[in-house]
């Protein structure tokens, strides 16, 4: 779940949802960002399909009893973290096999780092089936690497939307965003290093540059859920009673 704590409320956003969002986004960039190329259906697919195993656990939302807040994909415990990424990367791979492999990229780069047993064991076994995956395909590293860059960089412009409020100025940016968006490398030389992405309003982002080829308007599906209701009947059954809105975006393009 994205989680956005406002004065009397959490608004809240399913992360499959989000993901949608990001194939959306990533249809409209120019057509130097896309892979033209066989593989260009399993990217897409890697891309929307990359935060699926959320999906059954965004249902029951969870709270974190320390912070007070519900959990949130960023602070959501390992011990489940690496089952739900399991679960989604093995349900991907059933349908796409590559697009499997760039999912598996994706989540093991998260856990990367984090020295908990649960991360550990998660990354080895990744990290030994996109070892196979490979292997099967014999694809370049260059070109999976190329792949797997697009699908970071698609998943930040759509969290750019989710994470950040309307209207907000950089100082206000969630810390993800503070020094920019990176590109994929295979775009540096004509973009830079850094989208620069801004709110021109409160339903419109821009950028000096802009990667996207047109103007167009993504819908962000969300609930805000009362604190008062949570204290009164916990934050499952507050979560969906809620009532599900819709924000709209445009999104400046050339």
């Amino acid at each position: 779940m994205i989680i956005r704590e406002q004065d009397d409320n959490f608004l809240m956003i399913r992360q499959h949802d989000h993901a949608i969002i990001s194939e959306q986004m990533t249809m409209k960039l120019r057509k130097e960002f896309l892979p033209d190329d066989d593989w260009q259906r399993s990217v897409l697919y890697a891309i929307k399909m990359h935060d699926f195993g959320w999906r059954n656990f965004d249902a029951e939302p969870l709270w974190n009893d320390e912070k007070q807040i519900p959990y949130s994909f960023i602070d959501y415990p390992d011990h489940i973290k690496t089952i739900l990424y399991k679960h989604g990367i093995d349900e991907v791979a059933k349908e796409d096999l590559y697009a499997g492999l760039l999912c598996s990229k994706h989540y093991a780069n998260f856990l990367a780092h984090d020295p908990s047993p649960e991360a550990t064991r998660f990354v080895i076994n990744e990290e030994n089936r996109q070892k196979s995956i490979q292997e099967e395909f014999r694809v370049d590293h260059e070109l999976v690497a190329s792949h797997f860059e697009l699908l970071q960089f698609a998943d930040n412009l759509s969290l750019f939307l989710c994470l950040n409020e309307p209207g907000a100025g950089q100082e206000d940016f969630h810390y993800f965003f503070k020094k920019g968006i990176p590109f994929p490398k295979h775009v540096e030389e004509q973009f830079g290093k850094r989208l620069h992405l801004e709110w021109i309003d409160k339903h419109t982002i821009g950028s000096e540059k802009s990667p996207f080829q047109e103007t167009f308007t993504v819908s962000i599906p969300f609930k805000k859920v009362s604190k008062v209701e949570i204290a009164k009947k916990g934050i499952r059954k507050s979560y969906n009673e809620a009532v599900e809105e819709i924000f709209s975006v445009y999104v400046k393009g050339d």
